[in-house]
């Protein structure tokens, strides 16, 4: 219900404005993969103190190599005695691992996937959303969009030739592709070529 209400948030906010030609959200892969081996690592180390609480409460069984007698392997004397609070404590420290490391990915995964993380190409420009961050710029206050290559990063070229970098990685898109698409974008809007159809086409993914 939560994410149904994240998702009509992100579609209101994006019918408020012109409409959309083209529009690429962030890539997560990566936070969502950093997000469930930070949840695992968590479990994993759950198991270890789990299993060391196990095997460490017992005493010390003598070999019988090291007793050098023949009998150690048949005494009657107890192999070790079990220790309580140990195992008290390990199982204790086991399962808060256990149900945080879970918790720990539930948590980092529906942030992830709620998150509002996009670029809109948009009939006035372009809109970067971030989370609460956004940033705009106007196509006619473009000159040029670029790919860096060494920063990976989209840089928005003004007319005064200062680059603004956009330094993300967008979902089922490189940056190098995204350069060009931007720019494509950009020539028809300055050429008033984003009219009729391509307006209709807009509002009909929004509202999808």
């Amino acid at each position: 219900m939560h994410h149904d209400a994240e998702g009509s948030a992100e579609r209101a906010r994006r019918e408020k404005g012109p409409p959309i030609v083209e529009w690429y959200r962030l890539d997560a892969s990566r936070r969502i993969f950093t997000t469930l081996t930070l949840g695992a690592s968590i479990m994993l180390l759950g198991s270890i103190v789990s299993a060391a609480g196990l095997f460490g409460s017992r005493g010390s069984i003598p070999h019988p190599l090291l007793m050098g007698h023949r009998r150690a392997m048949i005494s009657e004397e107890p192999v070790g005695e079990r220790s309580p609070m140990l195992e008290i404590t390990t199982g204790l420290v086991a399962l808060a691992c256990l149900l945080g490391g879970g918790a720990t990915a539930i948590v980092g995964l529906k942030r992830a996937l709620a998150e509002e993380s996009y670029l809109a190409l948009r009939h006035d420009g372009a809109l970067f959303v971030h989370g609460e961050t956004e940033r705009f710029v106007a196509w006619d206050d473009l000159e040029d969009v670029r790919w860096d290559a060494a920063s990976n990063a989209l840089l928005f070229i003004g007319h005064d030739g200062v680059p603004v970098p956009l330094v993300a990685r967008f979902a089922d898109v490189t940056n190098e592709d995204l350069a060009q698409r931007v720019r494509a974008v950009r020539r028809r809007a300055v050429h008033g070529l984003l009219g009729g159809r391509d307006a209709r086409d807009a509002a009909g993914s929004s509202d999808a």
